[in-house]
């Protein structure tokens, strides 16, 4: 028996100022294009609404946890980051795509793991 989740799925999408950054940092020596890092992005799940936009201005009220997990993902060293995080920069860095139905294909449990984004950058610096 497939489920439908209550939930939409929120895809964060880097365009080419994101790539600028990364390719910006005095480590970074991957060859990469931008098709590339567009193309296995991480899926957020978000609540699910009865309109798409109402999705987006959900990911827009939180766009800051999204910029975070965004860049948490390429480099866990917060002191790098861009300090400028306004919802004008995550705009101009990501395009956001709502997907809103999500079909659980499997019978099995999902298995959840609560975490922090403090916790995780935390255990970064040990």
């Amino acid at each position: 028996m497939y489920m439908i989740l209550n939930r939409h799925v929120a895809l964060i999408k880097p365009k080419q100022p994101f790539l600028d950054w990364l390719e910006s940092q005095p480590d970074w020596d991957v060859d990469i294009t931008l098709e590339e890092i567009r193309a296995d992005r991480c899926a957020y799940l978000i609540p699910g609404y009865p309109l798409n936009d109402q999705a987006m201005r959900y990911v827009e009220r939180n766009h800051k946890s999204f910029f975070e997990w965004e860049l948490y993902c390429w480099y866990t060293d917060k002191s790098i980051w861009p300090k400028k995080r306004t919802l004008s920069v995550f705009r101009k860095w990501f395009d956001v795509e709502i997907h809103t139905m999500t079909i659980d294909m499997l019978e099995e449990y999902i298995d959840r793991e609560e975490i922090e984004m403090e916790d995780l950058l935390e255990e970064e610096e040990l």
